[in-house]
């Protein structure tokens, strides 16, 4: 399992419904960050992504924590028909994606995950395209394609992970930096991007996630 991962592991944040290139105004680029050195804290911060996905607690990263995540944003937001049907679609075109180059992969180890994002962030390809992913992350939780998140689809958002919504509020005060109430793409994806490439323990978005794991 481990020789294909190198090279699918950043799939997991992508494009997935399409490869579009899409491009945000931020005031930090993924090639402004250093190199990460995989201190504790960025170890911490994809422990906790690891935990979250990992919806149903096995210990990997499987296409049925795609599938849970999708019906806990349906349960959350009273989704139903076309609207549900498309939550659920993404779930699973984003698990297909990621597995493209490993059909036969049963499931992701939080070990596998970590070694191979931090190789993953620091090559220059994938910091180029971290921008267009974290857009299709942006356009997955836009449920309603208005074009800014809203705080109940932030809550589903975390919602569909388990992470108690309790703690969607301060991190999307956090993300919403002019404070106009939404999460417009370019603060959602400078949000994200830092996360994944800051080593900042005072960062402001050191909780994208929620709450980090021990």
């Amino acid at each position: 399992m481990s020789r294909s991962l190198l090279s699918i592991t950043p799939r997991l944040f992508q494009p997935y419904r399409c490869l579009k290139q899409q491009s945000v105004k931020l005031k930090k680029h993924p090639r402004d960050y250093p190199k990460i050195t995989g201190n504790e804290l960025w170890r911490r911060k994809f422990r906790t992504l690891f935990q979250y996905k990992d919806v149903n607690k096995d210990g990997y990263l499987k296409k049925v924590d795609y599938e849970m995540s999708a019906w806990r944003i349906i349960q959350y937001m009273d989704l139903s028909g076309e609207m549900a049907a498309d939550v659920m679609e993404t779930q699973l075109q984003m698990w297909e994606y990621i597995t493209a180059n490993a059909p036969y992969m049963e499931g992701i180890t939080l070990n596998d995950f970590t070694e191979n994002c931090l190789k993953a962030y620091n090559e220059e390809n994938t910091r180029f395209g971290l921008i267009t992913a974290c857009c299709s992350e942006f356009d997955a939780l836009d449920l309603d394609a208005n074009g800014v998140i809203s705080p109940k689809e932030h809550a589903a958002f975390f919602y569909s992970y388990f992470v108690p919504a309790e703690h969607s509020p301060p991190v999307f005060r956090a993300m919403d930096t002019d404070s106009d109430g939404v999460i417009t793409k370019a603060e959602f994806v400078q949000g994200m991007i830092d996360f994944l490439l800051s080593e900042d323990p005072k960062s402001p978005y050191v909780n994208f996630f929620g709450p980090l794991a021990n």
